[in-house]
């Protein structure tokens, strides 16, 4: 009997639970901290992947900004995980989020 490392099996069974068309998905989440590192990981995380649109839950403005600055650079980084074209990152605070139902996000593209 052999036995199969945890992290070798998780994003197949994370991507067979929400579906394959998940998969961009499963990959930042699991790539996040090695994207954006230990600081910024521990302030932000990936909410949601549909197309080339990529939703970042941040947790205050001033972590929001810091991102602004590193955009290109973070494309970067997510197109080496997860190749895409012409991204476009939302970024969303939960502050902006509740005054902001409608429209409960901000655009850097």
């Amino acid at each position: 009997m052999s036995f199969v490392k945890a992290t070798d099996t998780l994003p197949r069974l994370l991507i067979n639970m929400l579906g394959e068309d998940k998969g961009d998905f499963v990959a930042l989440i699991l790539n996040w901290r090695s994207i954006v590192g230990d600081f910024l990981a521990s302030k932000t995380r990936v909410i949601s992947v549909k197309d080339s649109v990529i939703l970042i839950g941040v947790d205050n403005n001033v972590v929001m900004q810091e991102l602004v600055l590193l955009k290109e650079e973070l494309k970067r980084r997510i197109n080496r995980v997860v190749p895409m074209e012409d991204k476009t990152l939302y970024f969303v605070t939960k502050d902006n989020a509740k005054r902001n139902k409608n429209r409960p996000f901000t655009s850097f593209s």
